[in-house]
């Protein structure tokens, strides 16, 4: 909530800015002063107003339409078409950047995340997503 009052606004469009769950009215754009990260694109995340990720960090799209990033202070946010905004990851998972999302031999869907070498993944199953669990063994897949 500090974070969020220091925050400086500029008008211009919608906007939440991802990972400090502060959402302004339309017409307004939240841009942290010397915002530590990239930039959203809404036109990139179905028009879901713009946001700011971990600088370096990549928009991870899916096969289903959904995209997911790692804000600037790690947490692991989401974004859908009729979303109206981003929303965390439930299971409270940090990440070092986005790795991988697909249908998993369940046909679940199933959200891979980075954190130094070692890999952690969430699925949906029954409405709700599950997990940060971590893949066995010590480096990357």
């Amino acid at each position: 909530m500090i974070r969020a009052l220091r925050m400086l606004l500029t008008v211009t469009a919608a906007a939440v800015v991802v990972g400090t769950g502060v959402v302004v009215p339309a017409n307004a754009e939240v841009r942290p002063a010397g915002c530590p990260g990239d930039p959203i694109p809404a036109k990139d995340a179905y028009d879901v107003p713009n946001g700011c990720k971990m600088s370096g960090s990549k928009l991870q799209r899916c096969p289903w339409p959904e995209v997911f990033v790692v804000s600037f202070d790690r947490t692991i946010w989401h974004a859908w078409p009729g979303s109206g905004k981003w929303h965390v990851m439930p299971g409270k998972g940090l990440a070092d950047n986005m790795w991988n999302c697909y249908y998993n031999g369940d046909g679940q869907r199933q959200v891979e995340v980075a954190v130094d070498a070692r890999l952690f993944y969430s699925y949906l199953s029954g409405g709700d997503w599950h997990g940060w669990y971590r893949y066995p063994g010590t480096g990357v897949r």
